[in-house]
């Protein structure tokens, strides 16, 4: 009877440890899933502190800095050269851009007298996309489009450089000179694309100072326009497809305000003298005949 009660308490004590022990293992897995749930939150509590900061700081950023052109200081310095320096002095795109007239587009017969018969004939020319072969000078016309390359190619390079080696106005336009300069020498890689081109297939893009040859696009004006395979070489702002738009410091705007006006009036005066110096040419190589008296 005692070996009998002995295996019942046995039995028991075994019973009750078998059944235990699950619910032991269950609240020790709870903890851990608890505590690992605690370190996710506290994990994301963080992130999202560091993300709101960063974000706070780049806010901060931006707003300290303004937006600006560099296209007058690029050309300014360009302007300089165009009376002096190759190939900038056959181009002279800055202080003598050439007009439609200047490719025999025009009808002007004399200044302030148009022919108007020459006059209507351009427009429907333009109107009706013919070949600008049948009008206009074509090796003009040529050249003129890798004088923009030209000097796209020169502005773009600046543009690249510029943005890395920026520190203050007055450095950033002694930097702007000296690449001009160098620049200069070097044959834009678009030139040859260019030359490769046959003219006598450009027409007419629905008026007198816009020409399309193909995958070529001109347009003839005092800032001209020039893509290629739809790239933006020389057009609003944009040079080999690098904008001109730079960011400065707040703090810099007024100085960078006084350099651009600087600029302008540099390229305007450059123009002035260009123009005198055209105007005296011509006089001193015109000829008076005077008649002869009779015998």
């Amino acid at each position: 009877m005692r070996k009998v009660f002995l295996l019942l308490l046995l039995f028991c004590f075994f019973y009750t440890n078998a059944h235990a022990q699950p619910s032991s293992s269950y609240d020790t897995q709870k903890k851990k899933s608890h505590v690992k749930e605690r370190s996710i939150q506290q994990r994301q509590t963080i992130d999202f502190k560091e993300n709101t900061s960063t974000r706070a700081s780049s806010s901060r950023k931006s707003t300290s800095l303004v937006e600006v052109s560099l296209d007058s200081l690029i050309f300014a310095e360009i302007a300089k050269l165009e009376t002096q320096k190759e190939p900038y002095q056959s181009c002279r795109l800055i202080t003598n851009p050439p007009l439609p007239a200047d490719f025999n587009l025009t009808a002007e017969v004399r200044p302030d007298v148009i022919d108007i018969y020459k006059s209507e004939y351009l427009t429907k020319a333009a109107q009706s996309n013919v070949n600008v072969a049948d009008i206009a000078d074509l090796e003009k016309l040529k050249q003129y489009t890798i004088c923009i390359a030209q000097y796209a190619e020169v502005a773009s390079k600046i543009l690249q450089s510029v943005r890395s080696s920026y520190n203050s106005i007055s450095d950033l336009q002694k930097h702007i000179s000296l690449l001009v300069s160098q620049y200069s020498t070097q044959k834009s890689s678009v030139s040859s694309q260019i030359e490769n081109i046959n003219f006598k297939q450009c027409r007419f893009a629905d008026s007198i100072n816009r020409i399309q040859c193909k995958q070529l696009y001109i347009e003839i004006a005092d800032r001209p326009k020039l893509l290629l395979n739809k790239q933006k070489i020389f057009a609003d702002s944009i040079y080999m497809n690098i904008s001109s738009k730079f960011n400065i410091e707040k703090s810099a705007a007024s100085e960078f305000a006084k350099a651009t006006e600087k600029a302008s009036q540099t390229i305007t005066e450059s123009a002035m003298s260009q123009k005198e110096s055209v105007e005296r040419s011509k006089s001193s190589s015109a000829t008076v005949k005077t008649p002869s008296l009779p015998q």
